[in-house]
């Protein structure tokens, strides 16, 4: 006959894995606001980023000598409070209430002892990867001969291109690619350039003429005859 505890762990090992199918993708705050040194393995040499997100954990390849895959921190009721223990800044006293703590817009946890409960939130002025789906995505040059740069791919999960999500969580990066340098060659007169929004195409209130130099003054090219 099988020992007692024997059918308890057969039935750990068959489920283990359909659990992590199911695991829920970390919050961004909940990876990016940990910091390297204080990582928990969470994956195996060569894991990749869909893999490692797949199981509930965070993965970010830019840091040498640390686990690439590693567990996020604790969730919170919101992002702001989100953050390490040693990052908590006391918002109360001793033996607070989470009703007391809320009046005074702080985050309340009371999970890890010797530690303030009642703390100050972080500033998340934006979210990562649920809206940077086209952080990883090259667009290239912001203009290119035919028309403005191409649209965007459709919205996915973070892949090994956006390992960083947000660094830090507070802040968006951002990209200087909004902009399209229209030139205009006429038959006479000077190259003039137009720069336009992306989203709209309207030009901008600027209009620069070669070498500042009005259309009458322009010499003549013989590849653009008069």
């Amino acid at each position: 006959m099988a020992p007692r505890g024997a059918w308890p762990l057969a039935a750990l090992l068959l489920l283990g894995p359909c659990a992590l199918v199911g695991a829920q993708k970390p919050s961004p705050c909940q990876c990016s606001r940990m910091h390297p040194d204080n990582r928990e393995n969470c994956g195996f040499p060569g894991i990749s980023s869909d893999t490692c997100f797949s199981s509930g954990c965070c993965f970010d390849s830019t840091v040498p000598g640390v686990p690439w895959c590693f567990h996020p921190l604790p969730k919170q009721e919101s992002q702001e409070c989100v953050m390490e223990v040693s990052a908590r800044v006391n918002c109360g006293f001793p033996g607070i209430s989470p009703q007391e703590c809320a009046q005074r817009q702080c985050c309340f946890s009371d999970d890890i002892p010797q530690v303030p409960w009642c703390f100050f939130p972080i500033s998340v002025e934006e979210t990562c990867y649920e809206e940077l789906g086209l952080v990883g995505w090259d667009p290239g040059p912001p203009w290119k001969a035919g028309g403005m740069r191409p649209a965007p791919p459709p919205l996915q999960p973070p892949n090994s291109a956006l390992d960083r999500m947000c660094t830090p969580c507070q802040i968006r990066p951002r990209r200087v690619h909004e902009l399209a340098l229209v030139l205009r060659v006429p038959s006479r007169g000077a190259l003039s350039t137009e720069p336009f929004r992306n989203s709209a195409l309207s030009p901008s209130p600027s209009r620069l003429s070669l070498l500042g130099r009005e259309a009458s003054e322009s010499p003549q090219d013989p590849a653009f005859p008069r």
